[in-house]
């Protein structure tokens, strides 16, 4: 996520942004705040309701990993900061393992195979990842460079089990949701 005078932050999810930050300023300075949820269902008969909404602090600091980020604008180390008494959990999302603090880099692509998308670094992997792309119908990214504003959504929502898959037959007609969504603006 650099370049002379730029800072480029990849999101995880698809794609890279550069910032205009200064090179020489502080490297692990935060240029990005915001928030980020997760809505969760797991097999639940009202396609409405959810297990537990997440909900995180974000901030997002210049990322080492820029430059390895294909295509990307930005790339940022994310912070996210769990927000206990913001989130909802009737225990079904303990074993998510989520309900902590988190950390990821995203990158944003404005152009990956056609598509904006936001890429996910995978560390195990060691590798880009594609998290949410424009060319599914669920997801949405929006950058306003101008402003220095960016969101996202993507995922599922109230997914029923129609019995396709006899693996989830005791599922039978019950729905599923997760369904991430994050907003904030860059400090630049």
């Amino acid at each position: 996520m650099h370049a002379a005078g730029v800072t480029g932050l990849c999101l995880v999810l698809g794609g890279c942004v550069f910032v205009n930050v200064e090179e020489d300023k502080n490297p692990g300075a935060v240029v990005y705040h915001g928030t980020e949820t997760l809505e969760y269902a797991w097999a639940v008969a009202n396609p409405d309701k959810r297990d537990c909404l997440l909900t995180w602090k974000v901030l997002g600091h210049r990322s080492s990993r820029e430059g390895g980020c294909p295509n990307c604008e930005w790339v940022l180390d994310m912070e996210l900061i769990y927000k206990k008494l913001d989130s909802e959990d009737n225990g079904t999302c303990e074993d998510l393992g989520l309900k902590e603090d988190l950390t990821w880099t995203y990158g944003y692509n404005p152009d990956h195979y056609g598509a904006e998308a936001i890429l996910l670094y995978d560390p195990e992997e060691e590798k880009w990842i594609t998290w949410l792309t424009e060319n599914k119908s669920s997801d949405v990214i929006e950058w306003d460079e101008d402003e220095g504003i960016f969101s996202y959504s993507g995922g599922f929502h109230s997914v029923e089990n129609t019995g396709e898959d006899p693996d989830y037959d005791e599922y039978l007609r019950d729905y599923f949701s997760s369904y991430w969504v994050g907003s904030g603006e860059f400090d630049f």
